[in-house]
């Protein structure tokens, strides 16, 4: 029972942690920061309620580009495919 609870706290820390690395990392030169961010988002798109929100909200700001994730995902790696159906604007409830 604690080790599942400390299991999913480490997840999650490693996760944040990963994505905001992701996020400074991505201005720079060769973008260390896009497969940062995504394995965060991986590791963050079961777990984490308010990252999945976060995400989704962001993705309905811009429909075209949304659509054309979840078209294009059907090609890729499950693990990213993952990323894009859990963060799917028309399955995530936000709240505003």
């Amino acid at each position: 029972m604690i080790g599942s609870a400390l299991h999913q706290a480490a997840m999650l820390a490693s996760g944040w942690t990963l994505f905001g690395l992701g996020v400074v990392g991505a201005p720079l030169p060769l973008h260390p920061g896009i497969p940062l961010m995504a394995l965060g988002g991986i590791m963050l798109a079961g777990r984490s309620r308010s990252f999945r929100r976060l995400v989704a909200r962001a993705r309905r700001r811009v429909p075209g580009y949304s659509q054309a994730l979840t078209s294009r995902s059907r090609r890729w790696p499950r693990a990213i495919r993952y990323l894009v159906i859990r963060t799917d604007p028309r399955r995530v409830l936000t709240a505003s």
